[in-house]
């Protein structure tokens, strides 16, 4: 029996595995054979996008920022009966992440790299926590501990399997998908504890995190005392689908942008024989005023690998700045930026413009 077409149920939901899955798929999507080939793909990663909305209010504990994802495919053949009774089933937990070009097809996150960022030194301002997200899940990251000078002053313990997780691309293709296949009975957890941020007080100068595989990620953690500026805190969403929060330590230029239209009216007042006008009445009249705010931040020097962290600051699509302890929306408004190293740079810094992500005067009706 040779395959003929497929059908693919898709599930996309938030809450708790399983027992928030919709009655009905999400999407229903049939696809046949192409001509010279004997595999059915199915891309699904911009249909699983559109139902992980991220939501963060600066509480880094409680960050949505996932969904689940359930599928179950049936295949038939050119008779168009069930090649199985059984539909070939999976399930998994999805962020909205990207890979490079280079990464190749299905980059999984995940089983490679459970610290979910991709620069191993952080620069906080003294007295700040400094947080790492970690994937903790199934197949995520094992154990954390804190150290300060050499010696460990706390450590956490997270309870994963070793259960390994893989693609299988002949099946389906899902680009910014991870945990691709796994037995669904693993996956009891809410999405949103998936993923959790790594800070300790006592200000640690390293984390080592402990990987699913046995391996460790170092990161090493500088805490700068900046007595001109005042560092600006910036959160957004990184190439691995997380919320991850940098510091920018030197100088901030703030600015506005204005546009508005005008017309002229007629001020003159009919008198008592007499035509008159008040030179206090505007003749020009300014309408539909509109207005947003644009600020500029500087890093501070920094190590070569940065230019990464930078990178993918300007290909977010959410950011966030916070100012007298609340996180507003911003958007990235550079275009280009070249990449600077030691040799050709001696010392490394970098300034990026953000507009704000909302109009100066409130229109919100």
């Amino acid at each position: 029996m040779a395959l003929q077409k497929a059908t693919l149920n898709l599930y996309v939901y938030s809450g708790e595995f399983g027992v928030d899955k919709p009655a009905t798929p999400n999407y229903i999507i049939n696809k046949s054979v192409l001509q010279g080939e004997t595999n059915i793909v199915f891309e699904i990663s911009e249909l699983i996008s559109d139902y992980i909305n991220i939501e963060f209010t600066g509480d880094f504990n409680n960050i949505t920022q996932s969904a689940w994802a359930e599928w179950a495919i049936y295949k038939y053949d050119e008779n168009g009966d069930l090649i199985s009774e059984t539909p070939d089933e999976g399930s998994g937990l999805a962020y909205e992440g990207y890979g490079y070009f280079e990464d190749g097809i299905n980059p999984n996150f995940v089983t490679d790299v459970q610290v979910m960022q991709s620069n191993t030194i952080m620069y906080v301002p003294t007295g700040e926590l400094a947080r790492v997200p970690l994937y903790t899940g199934v197949g995520g990251a094992t154990r954390v501990e804190y150290l300060l000078g050499g010696q460990v002053i706390s450590a956490e313990d997270y309870n994963s399997t070793t259960t390994a997780v893989t693609v299988d691309t002949t099946l389906y293709s899902a680009d910014n998908f991870s945990d691709l296949t796994c037995d669904m009975t693993e996956l009891t957890e809410v999405g949103s504890g998936q993923t959790s941020e790594a800070s300790s007080l006592g200000s640690p100068d390293k984390i080592v995190v402990t990987n699913n595989n046995g391996t460790t990620t170092t990161i090493d953690i500088e805490y700068l005392s900046e007595c001109k500026f005042t560092p600006v805190n910036l959160a957004f969403v990184n190439k691995f689908g997380v919320v991850q929060d940098v510091w920018f330590f030197k100088r901030r230029d703030d600015g506005i942008n204005v546009s508005k239209e005008q017309y002229k009216s007629n001020i003159l007042t009919n008198g008592v024989n007499q035509l008159s006008y008040s030179v206090n009445k505007a003749q020009s009249t300014m309408f539909n005023v509109e207005s947003t705010k644009n600020i500029r931040l500087n890093t501070g020097f920094v190590r070569e690998d940065w230019y990464e962290v930078i990178k993918q600051i300007m290909l977010t699509r959410n950011a966030w700045i916070k100012e007298n302890g609340t996180y507003y929306p911003v958007m990235p408004k550079v275009d280009s930026l070249q990449k600077k190293t030691s040799v050709n740079n001696k010392l490394i810094d970098y300034s990026l413009e953000f507009d704000y992500a909302f109009d100066t005067i409130n229109n919100i009706r």
